[in-house]
């Protein structure tokens, strides 16, 4: 949807750029969103504890859980979330993908190639995770 209302913005000539945009938002929220960003956003972070650092998660970084109890990453510590966290997942990464995706539209033709590759990069591997970190997740405060 997004591809099609910004290729229908821009000059005819951009299109490529355009499409090629898109499809790197979304590969690079996967790849960020698998290795840094599900963690930070609902990773264990030590506010419970000690009342600092409930800014961003630091656990379940790559999938992956350490053990049981709060520093496990909430896709591996019970069987509900083996299934619900997976899908979880994969809705919010989908979320991290649109996040880069919108703005994508509004510097469509006006930034360089490689300013905005950085500026997916942070929104969806910093930005977006910090945001459902304090907003959604249980840790967050």
């Amino acid at each position: 949807g997004f591809a099609m209302l910004e290729v229908g913005s821009v000059q005819m000539k951009n299109t490529k750029s355009i499409l090629l945009k898109n499809i790197f938002d979304a590969s690079l929220a996967a790849l960020l969103w698998f290795a840094v960003g599900y963690a930070f956003a609902y990773g264990s972070d030590s506010f419970v504890e000690t009342g600092k650092n409930g800014f961003i998660g630091g656990s379940g970084f790559f999938y992956q859980g350490k053990g049981q109890g709060t520093s496990a990453s909430p896709l591996t510590n019970t069987p509900f979330a083996k299934t619900y966290g997976q899908a979880s997942w994969m809705f919010q990464w989908a979320f991290a993908g649109t996040a880069a995706t919108i703005v994508s539209g509004a510097v469509a033709e006006r930034c360089s190639l490689y300013a905005y590759f950085v500026y997916s990069g942070v929104i969806s591997g910093l930005i977006y995770p910090v945001i459902v970190h304090m907003v959604w997740s249980d840790d967050g405060r």
